[in-house]
C-alpha cells in the first residue's frame, strides 16, 4: 500500500525529507487521524512488515469505525425522528431549529445501541489484542531475550503478551474463527 495514497485529496503531504511519520487530521466518517509511515530508505525486510501491519490496522480500524459511525448517526437520527413524531413534533420547530430530546430519551437510545453492537465492539478489541501479539511476535525478533524476561520474573511485556493470548484464546471458543482480514462487520 503506498502510504502517499492515503492522504490523496486532502492536501496533505509531509516534507520530502521528513525521518518521521507524519498524522494527518481525523477523517471525516472515522474520526481517526489517518498516518503517513515513514519509509526508510533501506528498509529491512522485517520494518517493512512491521510498517505494512501498521497500515493495515490503520486501514482496518478505518473501515471498522467509519461504518460503525455512519450506522450511528444514521440510527440515531431514525430514533429522534420516531420519538418526536410518537409526541406529534416535527424534526424542526417553528424557527427553523432542529428539534431534540433530552438526555434522559437520548440515554435509551445509547443504551440501546450500545447493546445491540457488543459484540462487535468485542470483536473488534479481539482484532487489536490479535494485532498487538502479531506486532509483537514481528518486534521481539529484534528485542534482546534479556528485556523480555529477567530471572524467572516476566517483564510487563511478556506478561501483557500473556494476558492477550489468554484474552484472544477465549474468545476464539467464543466468537467461532478468527477472521484475519478484519470482518467485524
Amino acid at each position: 500500500m503506498n502510504s502517499a495514497c492515503i492522504f490523496k485529496g486532502l492536501g496533505f503531504s509531509p516534507p520530502a525529507h521528513s525521518r518521521n511519520d507524519w498524522i494527518g487530521p481525523p477523517d471525516k466518517h472515522s474520526n481517526l487521524r489517518r498516518v503517513i509511515f515513514y519509509v526508510p530508505p533501506k528498509e529491512s525486510p522485517l520494518e517493512r512488515r512491521l510498517r505494512e501491519a501498521r497500515q493495515e490496522a490503520q486501514a482496518c480500524d478505518q473501515r471498522f469505525w467509519a461504518r460503525h459511525n455512519c450506522a450511528f448517526r444514521q440510527e440515531k437520527e431514525e430514533f429522534i425522528y420516531s420519538r418526536l413524531k410518537a409526541k406529534g413534533l416535527e424534526m424542526r420547530d417553528e424557527t427553523g431549529q432542529k428539534a431534540t430530546l433530552n438526555a434522559e430519551e437520548m440515554a435509551d437510545f445509547y443504551k440501546d445501541f450500545l447493546s445491540k453492537n457488543f459484540r462487535k465492539h468485542m470483536q473488534y478489541n479481539r482484532e487489536k489484542a490479535l494485532f498487538i501479539i502479531k506486532l509483537w511476535k514481528i518486534h521481539k525478533k529484534k528485542v534482546p531475550k534479556s528485556l523480555l524476561h529477567h530471572g524467572k520474573n516476566p517483564t510487563i511485556t511478556t506478561k501483557i503478551i500473556k494476558d492477550l493470548i489468554h484474552f484472544c484464546n477465549g474468545s476464539v471458543t467464543e466468537a467461532g474463527e478468527y477472521r484475519n482480514k478484519c470482518n467485524f462487520l
